[in-house]
């Protein structure tokens, strides 16, 4: 490590091992940006996730890596985040392989509608969001019904 704290973070690699640029990772290694960008998304910062469940969940929409690999890792420094998705570090060591957190279609619908839940004023729909997470009535006759009635709430 060069200079400041630790922070132990997770990082995803395809199967090899490697993520989107072909930057090689495995047990013990380490690198450091080499860019001057200032922010997260740039060649100033190695990105990262602070905990394997947002690794996981994430995936899909940052690398979208078939079979990766999740590497618990060390990053170096203070860490830029990017709200509370992803985090970046001017240096990363990933230190060893662990299981890959699985995130199930019902957990991503969870959350799904927990977010959306937060800005959504339809109280048909915010009804129907309810009894789902209640397990009360998840059939798409209902979804139907709640969608058509925000819509119409839109209107």
């Amino acid at each position: 490590m060069v200079g400041g704290a630790q922070v132990k973070v997770y990082k995803l690699t395809d199967k090899n091992g490697q993520t989107l640029n072909n930057t090689q990772w495995g047990e013990g290694v380490r690198h450091e940006a080499t860019g001057t960008g200032t922010e997260l998304c740039s060649d100033g910062f190695i990105h990262a996730y602070e905990s394997p469940e947002m690794a996981a969940f994430m995936n899909p929409s940052h690398g979208n890596f078939a079979n990766p690999i999740m590497w618990e890792a060390d990053g170096e420094g203070e860490p830029v985040r990017d709200g509370q998705l992803k985090c970046g570090f001017k240096a990363l060591a990933t230190v060893r392989a662990v299981p890959m957190v699985e995130i199930t279609t019902e957990q991503r619908v969870e959350i799904a509608l927990r977010c959306a839940m937060v800005n959504c004023k339809s109280k048909p729909w915010l009804a129907w969001a309810e009894k789902w997470l209640a397990n009360d009535d998840r059939s798409g006759r209902a979804a139907a019904a709640a969608a058509w009635a925000a819509a119409a709430a839109a209107a």
